[in-house]
């Protein structure tokens, strides 16, 4: 039986060689199949970004025509004539890739003729801007030809990147099924490994006894080499005494090294420690520690990359690896760990030596590099976001104010060569008041965003009713819905509670989102508003049929400079300032406002809440309608200014005259100069009956000025009226100016009518 055995060595191992063999073609498939899938997915993804490189080519290149048709600048092309060059490159290369794939040969074709439409269609646009001018240009594009072709496109390229994802997806099941059934062979041939390998082992452990017993028979023959054993131990004394010193040297080595090094037994066991390593891992005394398993120092994962590299060492081979573990302290450090064998005269490994050293600095510097570079990606992200969303602002300020300056001074040039007739004349200063009007707008829109962010925002506080200043709103923007025949239906409940509040600003607070909603909605369509008592709250809200907002643009409706469409030519006006506005005087006044929207094309609906007055006041406190109307100047008639001497001073001639021709309109006598000094000196020799004075002049400016007329010692020159009329319009100009020794700050534009009436009032002929 025991012969029998022996002879299974051989066959044993036979086995486990087979065993390796058909293990090594089943890797080798699994590898070769990973290969392949791993090429259809580079080529895969080869195709997808050849597809999104041609497509982002294509909409620079719109993007950089549209620039140029607005602009004429030649420097937007470069997008399209980089398009125009890298076309054929991306068709060609995409051509390539799907070379074994007729279907997707066929849709590449297609693309390539939509490519070659929109090229076309951009390059008309070009021309039509270079030989007929933006108007008709502008018209072409917003034909939509390009913007039909351009859905073209985009629907061939998202079907082929379908079918490719299609394809990379039957791969990878593929490949995952091939991964499945080499792990169950592997797993089968394993444990077949094992049990052969655990049989030849026991066969030579067999085999070992053996032979060790004919050792022993063949020493206890051989006795008489004892004597010659005897001779030499001589010899094998000297070579202890070396090997002492040799081991005194390894032991300074030992403990002077400024890492952490142990001794362990083959099994991982502790034997001895240096001292700088008790000092870095905390340790007062080592001798508890001698005999225990340096494993179990490890957590989970660590304690696996040590049982690992010991084995490894066992056989000889040093290993490495670096992770955390804590200190006898419990202090928790990064250790960088290398295991190494030590070997006896025979060569047989007898001892491990661990060297550990403790890199825990280094690691947090690397860590504090990796947040710091993170922290660098993020700051040039947001900076990269607020330089794009100020660049849109700027194109957009510029783009809105152009507008109404366009149509001003186009208007203006007419009326300057009278070139019209009284009709025409009349449309013309309708034209120009009412563009006028809307740069107005938007120029305190920008002031009072400024005021927010400044935190300089005031209100003028009172109690009131809120039905007042929202029919207010109401009537001011019915002529913009009669134009578009848009029916604003009212929903308001007339036994409402106080508020409150400012009413100009909460007028203009309504009056925003009317606008928007008017200005959003089509032709013949219709805009809602509500006001009832809901609990402690009054709620308005104002709902349109009209274009409605997307999903991802509503949570940033409210914001400062955001617009869902910032693209350089937009259907609809405006800085996206307004909305932003309304939010900040409603939370001023303690309420809230919310968007809401199904998604694009299906109407909005925005929704105001404002506390109510926990205490009702006298009727006499409450502000009423016309108390609302009186706040927002009405023009006025009967003022008259005979007799009064006026002086303005101010270092625009246009303005000059328009005061000189107002004023006198209404009778006084004006006499207009252009700088601080010519009117200091009219004014010693006439002395006017009232100043009106600019602000911001050369060499010498308006403040400057009334303190020189106020230092004249003069009772009627200290008393007599003075009106600061700048565009200085800010809270802290105004208080300046009236600082400064003027009764009164009028902020430029300024109606003729509003002027009179200041003038009036400040002379006591009201």
């Amino acid at each position: 039986m025991k012969l029998a055995l022996e002879k299974l060595i051989p066959t044993a191992f036979l086995l486990a060689i087979g065993l390796l063999v058909i293990l090594g073609f089943f890797s080798y498939q699994s590898v070769k199949a990973t290969n392949n899938a791993i090429e259809w997915e580079m080529r895969t993804q080869q195709v997808l970004q050849a597809l999104n490189d041609s497509l982002i080519n294509l909409v620079d290149a719109e993007t950089g025509v549209r620039g140029f048709v607005i602009t004429s600048n030649e420097t937007f092309l470069e997008p399209y004539l980089k398009a125009e060059q890298d076309s054929s490159q991306n068709i060609n290369r995409l051509r390539e890739l799907l070379k074994d794939n007729p279907e997707q040969l066929q849709r590449l074709n297609n693309l390539e003729n939509l490519f070659n439409e929109k090229l076309r269609i951009s390059k008309q646009h070009i021309n039509t801007r270079r030989n007929e001018g933006e108007k008709a240009a502008i018209e072409t594009v917003s034909a939509g030809e390009g913007k039909a072709a351009m859905d073209k496109v985009r629907a061939v390229v998202s079907e082929m990147k379908s079918v490719e994802t299609s394809i990379l997806r039957e791969r990878e099941k593929e490949l995952k099924d091939n991964f499945s059934r080499a792990s169950i062979f592997l797993i089968i041939g394993g444990i077949g490994g094992i049990f052969l390998l655990t049989l030849g082992n026991v066969l030579i452990y067999r085999e070992n006894n053996k032979r060790t017993l004919a050792e022993t028979e063949l020493k206890n023959v051989n006795r008489d080499l004892e004597k010659r054993v005897a001779e030499r131990t001589k010899e094998i004394v000297e070579a202890n005494e070396a090997l002492r010193h040799s081991e005194e040297f390894n032991r300074s080595i030992f403990e002077s090294s400024p890492d952490c090094v142990k001794i362990l037994d083959l099994d991982g066991n502790l034997i001895s420690m240096n001292k700088n390593g008790m000092c870095v891992m905390e340790i007062d005394d080592f001798a508890p520690f001698i005999g225990k398993d340096w494993k179990e120092f490890w957590q989970d994962k660590e304690k696996q990359l040590v049982y690992e590299t010991i084995a490894s060492a066992r056989k000889g081979t040093a290993g490495n690896f670096v992770a955390i573990c804590d200190t006898a302290k419990g202090t928790s450090k990064w250790w960088e760990v290398t295991v190494a064998p030590v070997y006896n005269g025979e060569g047989d490994v007898v001892r491990l030596i661990s060297v550990s050293r403790d890199i825990s600095e280094r690691r947090a510097a690397e860590a504090e590099r990796e947040k710091l570079l993170v922290s660098e990606k993020d700051a040039r992200r947001d900076a990269e976001t607020a330089n794009r969303m100020r660049d849109e602002f700027l194109a957009t300020v510029s783009h809105e104010l152009r507008n109404p300056l366009n149509a001003m001074l186009g208007w203006a040039r007419l009326l300057q060569k009278n070139q019209l007739d009284g009709d025409a004349s009349r449309k013309a200063v309708e034209t120009i008041v009412r563009n006028a009007e809307s740069q107005n707008r938007l120029i305190e829109d920008l002031l009072d965003v400024s005021r927010i962010i400044a935190g300089k925002l005031r209100l003028d506080i009172a109690t009131i009713q809120p039905n007042d200043f929202v029919q207010a709103a109401i009537d001011a923007v019915k002529p913009a819905a009669e134009a578009k025949n848009i029916r604003i239906e009212t929903s308001i409940d007339e036994d409402l509670n106080n508020i409150s509040g400012d009413a100009n600003r909460l007028q203009q607070v309504i009056w925003n989102l009317l606008s928007n909603a008017i200005k959003f909605t089509p032709k013949n369509g219709e805009v809602k508003i509500s006001v009832e008592a809901l609990n402690s709250m009054i709620e308005i809200n104002i709902k349109d049929d009209g274009l409605g907002i997307s999903p991802d643009f509503l949570p940033h409706v409210f914001d400062r400079f955001r617009q869902a469409d910032a693209s350089t030519i937009k259907k609809f006006g405006g800085l996206g300032l307004g909305l932003a506005i309304v939010r900040h005087i409603t939370e001023m006044h303690g309420g809230t406002v919310e968007a809401f929207s199904e998604g694009e094309g299906k109407g909005s609906t925005f929704t105001l809440k404002l506390p109510i007055l926990a205490i009702a006041l006298e009727a006499e406190q409450v502000s009423s309608s016309k108390e609302i109307e009186a706040s927002s100047f009405v023009g006025k008639t009967g003022i008259d200014l005979n007799g009064l001497y006026i002086l303005t001073v101010d270092d625009e001639p246009d303005t000059c005259q328009l005061l000189e021709q107002v004023l006198t309109h209404y009778g006084a006598n004006v006499k207009t100069v252009m700088s601080a000094s010519e009117a200091l000196s009219e004014f010693v020799q006439k002395q006017p009956d009232i100043l009106i004075s600019d602000i911001g002049m050369p060499e010498e400016d308006g403040y400057s000025l009334i303190q020189k007329i106020r230092a004249i010692p003069d009772n009627k020159t200290k008393k007599m009226p003075a009106i600061a009329l700048t565009a200085f319009a800010r809270p802290q100009d105004r208080m300046k100016a009236l600082a400064a020794g003027f009764q009164t700050h009028v902020s430029k534009p300024v109606e003729p009518d509003e002027l009179a009436t200041v003038i009036a009032s400040l002379t006591g002929r009201l």
